[in-house]
């Protein structure tokens, strides 16, 4: 039978591949897919290309944080070293990734993946596609923070510096 702390561990590490996973994603779609999108000829071809990847993106997403929230909480109250204070600090990052997306990208999301959008004028559709690209910088950023803080807490765990 595993021990509580050694099913915190294994939380912890969840946790932190949970989180890489969506700086990972969030970083990808900063740095390939939005420059594709830049790239297509058309406002239906921007509008096509989103489309496509949005399905994906939002499911790695919702089962990262789904499974980043419950393993770091479990993993960080068992945790006896006084730095789990960090796994909090990244799931934080995560919550303000949450605050953001919800009222910046949703409402994005649902105009672009909304019946008919395609008939809405090519400026509306470029500013849209724009918009989300510039909007998924700051959940880029703050997943990056979140992976870099447990970064922290793994090296500080091997070799003690905080």
């Amino acid at each position: 039978m595993l021990s509580l702390q050694t099913l915190g561990l294994i939380a912890r590490s969840v946790s932190t591949l949970a989180t890489n996973i969506m700086f990972g994603g969030s970083l990808y779609g900063s740095a390939v897919v939005v420059p594709a999108r830049r790239n297509c000829s058309t406002a239906l071809g921007k509008l096509e290309a989103f489309r496509n990847s949005h399905d994906l993106s939002r499911n790695l997403m919702v089962v990262a944080w789904l499974t980043s929230v419950p393993t770091a909480i479990f993993g960080w109250y068992v945790d006896s070293n006084p730095q789990a204070w960090l796994m909090m600090a990244n799931q934080f990052c995560l919550l303000l990734i949450n605050m953001w997306t919800i009222p910046v990208l949703l409402p994005i999301n649902s105009g672009l993946m909304a019946a008919g959008a395609e008939k809405k004028e090519n400026s509306w559709i470029e500013h849209q596609v724009e918009k989300w690209g510039q909007a998924n910088l700051v959940r880029t950023f703050l997943s990056g923070v979140a992976a870099v803080l447990c970064s922290v807490y793994w090296a500080n765990r091997s070799d003690p510096f905080l």
